[in-house]
This record gives C-alpha cells, sequence and structure tokens, in this order.
C-alpha cells in the first residue's frame, strides 16, 4: 500500500453556543471568520475573552466543518495531522482546551489543540496527529467527505485572575490514507468483483481494462433494466434464457476525441482505466470479437444475474446505430457515460 496525504482548510465556520451535544460556553468568539484560513503572518484571528467565574470562564464553540477531501474512497483510512494556531495572550495563566471531531452534529473522537502562552499576542503554531494519528475516529473515507464532518474547540480557564484574551489563528487539517500500489494486480489477467463474481480484466503497463466478451447469440431484448444510480441499462438474452448486458462500442470519439483519463475509477478496490472528453467519461475495456460464446458462469449485477465465460469475462451484447441521448451515470465514484441508441440503454464503452 502506497501512503498518500491531502491537505484541506474548512470551507465553513461558525461561533456556537453549544457543538454536537457539548456544554454550552459562555463567551461568543469575535470575528470568527478570520479564523476560517490559516494565517501564518498573525495578522487575522478570531479572539474570545474569559475570566474565572461560571458566568464567563468558557468560550463558546468555534466549529469548522466541509473540508471537501476528494481523494480515493476505496482507499484505507490512516490518520490526520492538525495544524493550527492558537494562542492567549498573558503568560502565568493556566487554561485549557477541548477539541473534538464531528460528524452529523455527533463526537467521533477527540481532536487535540493546545494553547501557546504568548505576551506578545504573536502567532504560535501548534502540530498534532501524523499519518498513523486516527484519533480514535472508526470511519470510512466516505463517511469523512460528508460535509458535516468537523472539528469543534473551546476554551475554559483553570486559574486566572482577572481577564485574559484566547485568540485562534485557524486550522488546516491533512488526511492520510493508504492506496494499492503499482506491485498490486500487476498479473496479466487479474480479477476485480462485481456483484458476487470475479470479472476478468488485463493489465497493459499499468493500465487495467475491464472484459466485455460480445456474443452473437445474445438476441433477445426483453424489458428487464439495470439501474445504476437510477440510469437504465438494457438487458439481452439468448435462447435458454441466460442474460447479457448492452455495450455500445465509441469508436475514436463522442462529442469530440476521448484521451485516456490520468484518474481511475474504482470498483470493489480494483481501479480501471477510462477515456474521457469535456462532455463524456467512458468505460476502457476489453471486447473481443463477436462470436458465439458458452456461458459457463453468472454476476449478479443491480440484482440481476448476468452471464460469464469461462474465462470470467462479462457476456455482453454489441449494439450499433444513431445515438439519440446520453447521460452519466455513477460506477466505481466515477460518473460514466450512458448511450440511447435505437431504443436500448447501453454502457459506452472504448475497444483496445
Amino acid at each position: 500500500m502506497a501512503l498518500e496525504s491531502q491537505t484541506k482548510t474548512p470551507q465553513s465556520i461558525e461561533s456556537l453556543e453549544s457543538a454536537a451535544g457539548q456544554a454550552a460556553g459562555k463567551v461568543a468568539w469575535t470575528n470568527p471568520g478570520n479564523a476560517f484560513l490559516l494565517d501564518d503572518s498573525g495578522g487575522a484571528f478570531a479572539n474570545s475573552s474569559i475570566r474565572q467565574f461560571a458566568s464567563s470562564n468558557k468560550t463558546e464553540y468555534l466549529v469548522w466543518t466541509d473540508f471537501g477531501f476528494s481523494v480515493d474512497p476505496f482507499a484505507d483510512f490512516s490518520g490526520f495531522t492538525i495544524r493550527h494556531g492558537m494562542i492567549h495572550a498573558v503568560t502565568g495563566v493556566v487554561w485549557s482546551t477541548n477539541s473534538k471531531f464531528i460528524l452529523n452534529n455527533l463526537v467521533i473522537g477527540n481532536a487535540t489543540m493546545t494553547s501557546q502562552q504568548s505576551p506578545t499576542g504573536s502567532f504560535e503554531e501548534t502540530i498534532h496527529g501524523g499519518p498513523t494519528n486516527k484519533f480514535a475516529i472508526s470511519k470510512t473515507l466516505t463517511e469523512l467527505f460528508d460535509p458535516t464532518f468537523g472539528i469543534t474547540v473551546t476554551g475554559q480557564a483553570v486559574t486566572l485572575t482577572g481577564t485574559v484574551q484566547i485568540r485562534h489563528y485557524g486550522t488546516e487539517l491533512t488526511l492520510w490514507y493508504e492506496t494499492p500500489d503499482n506491485a498490486i494486480n500487476t498479473s496479466l489477467n487479474t480479477a476485480t468483483r462485481i456483484g458476487n463474481a470475479r470479472v476478468r480484466s488485463t493489465d497493459n503497463d499499468g493500465i487495467r481494462h475491464l472484459h466485455f466478451d460480445c456474443a452473437s447469440n445474445f438476441n433477445i431484448s426483453n424489458n428487464e433494466n439495470i439501474f445504476i444510480q437510477g440510469n437504465p441499462i438494457s438487458i439481452y438474452e439468448n435462447n435458454t434464457g441466460q442474460k447479457a448486458i448492452a455495450v455500445y462500442d465509441v469508436s475514436g470519439s463522442l462529442d469530440g476525441d476521448l484521451s485516456l483519463s490520468r484518474n481511475a475509477l474504482v470498483n470493489e478496490g480494483f481501479r480501471l482505466s477510462f477515456l474521457e472528453n469535456n462532455n463524456h467519461r467512458v468505460l476502457r475495456a476489453k471486447t473481443t470479437a463477436s462470436h458465439s460464446v458458452e456461458p459457463s458462469g453468472s454476476v449478479v449485477w443491480m440484482g440481476i444475474p448476468l452471464s460469464t465465460n469461462a474465462f470470467g469475462d462479462i457476456v455482453a451484447k454489441k449494439i450499433t446505430g444513431t445515438i439519440s441521448q446520453t447521460r452519466k451515470f455513477s460506477f466505481g465514484g466515477v460518473p460514466l457515460t450512458a448511450v440511447f441508441v435505437d431504443g436500448i440503454w447501453a454502457i459506452a464503452v472504448s475497444d483496445i
């Protein structure tokens, strides 16, 4: 597995009396928007002044949410690094911070944000966590992509005479995750899983293609569809009732030339290549020459059993005709293109 990271600043910040069911704070933050982006220069900050009285000894909550992470959702969450600037402006004062990770307004883990004493009020940076520190969070990456995921922090006086001003200069969060490296799935013929069956794919210099075997004896069009993200894909049958998915072979272009994307589609943890232009994304597949095949198994995809041959290829019906509509649908987290050809919906693939 290869360790990768992505660093983001929040897209939303609020000062709230209470957050994620935590006990209410007492003193609001002034200019909370100044803690929106981490300001290394120390020129902008949010501040809150607390005293050692029950009515004013605790700040309200700064709440950062919607970090906008966009990494591979099938990668493995490894850890977080929190970088922030938080100080109080008087030495000799004892106070504490309470920081939490939240999701859907519930606490999911303890975040660490410690204070720094700074009599001059200058910027102080602190860093916590690292590539393998999950802060006791037991969530998937997909859950952490939710815009309600975030961090809260509050400060409270412990030993204090008079009033002290707490300052926060902003927060950034680094997400650490592990993805399969090039040493995995490098054999010529490798399997990926769709539904309950392993389906063959081919590796060609690190570019992996899903196999479709276009069978000429699947000639009966029925009324069943596979719905992928609400988009119907048509089904063909042979005379024994076995079923094949409809695919459309894109030769060269679809509203413009297609080129290999630097990104990858991920299905069940296996990366597959696709082509794209400004309007469409097309699955890059290996379609064998149309011929009669003998299905030897099946894969259940979206509740419908589709035939597979002895090699593990999905048996497909390649269609031709005039494209009258196109739609996008999601497969493995990537929006691909479906085409409507003479009354049939088909997945757009490019033969290699």
